[in-house]
């Protein structure tokens, strides 16, 4: 069977994938960290009005980690950008390790950035949060009523936070300003099915995510609604 593309323009909100630090270094006061491994996510395409598994791709080519060579990249608490206290330090370093993005940080001087530094150092908080700028992906479509995987083969890492639970789904649109455009290429045409193991993956993953939607959602209802 022959694909057809089609490339449509969209605009996606900052995403959030969650993993665990690597290793602790206390004399430099850094943790590095396996940032994305290209495990797929269940996200929803506003513009399609679908759900779909999304996978990263995990290269030098496909990553923009020029925040992190410019020196901007901060380390967050919980994806909180609203204050300079928030920054809990910087990213030093990055790079791709066994089709892994593996990332240094350094922890700062502040009070709060000691003290979460501590609970890494104890092993009490252990989750990672990355937030990343979707630039191109690739849909590929199905026919026999599966989720599409769309593929992100060009992203920008933007933060990276340390988090007690994995990331709120929503959690972008709240930390960042607006959307970002990003170019969708769809392909239609004969699709691997998906093995045992990657369905009970995504299947956990979609419903670990629908228990973030449902936390996030009773805790605005909390808020009164506020955005």
């Amino acid at each position: 069977m022959t694909d057809t593309q089609t490339r449509r323009e969209a605009r996606l909100p900052i995403a959030r994938a969650a993993l665990t630090p690597r290793s602790y270094d206390a004399e430099n006061h850094t943790v590095e960290m396996v940032a994305a491994t290209g495990f797929p996510v269940r996200r929803y395409d506003w513009g399609a009005d679908t759900y779909f598994n999304e996978v990263l791709t995990i290269s030098e080519e496909a990553i923009d980690g020029s925040r992190v060579d410019k020196g901007v990249c901060p380390l967050l608490n919980a994806h909180s950008s609203w204050r300079i206290e928030d920054q809990l330090g910087s990213v030093t370093n990055w790079r791709v390790e066994k089709s892994q993005l593996i990332l240094t940080v350094r922890f700062g001087g502040t009070e709060a950035a000691q003290a979460v530094e501590r609970e890494v150092a104890s092993g009490n908080v252990r989750a990672v949060s990355i937030g990343y700028s979707r630039r191109e992906m690739l849909k590929e479509s199905r026919s026999d009523g599966k989720l599409p995987t769309y593929t992100v083969n060009r992203w920008a890492l933007n933060e990276v936070s340390m988090v007690p639970v994995p990331a709120d789904p929503d959690a972008g649109v709240r930390a960042d300003d607006g959307f970002h455009p990003c170019i969708i290429t769809e392909t239609e045409g004969k699709v691997r099915a998906m093995t045992p193991e990657e369905q009970a993956a995504a299947q956990a993953a979609a419903t670990a995510e629908t228990a973030r939607a449902a936390e996030a959602a009773r805790t605005a209802g909390n808020d009164g609604g506020a955005s």
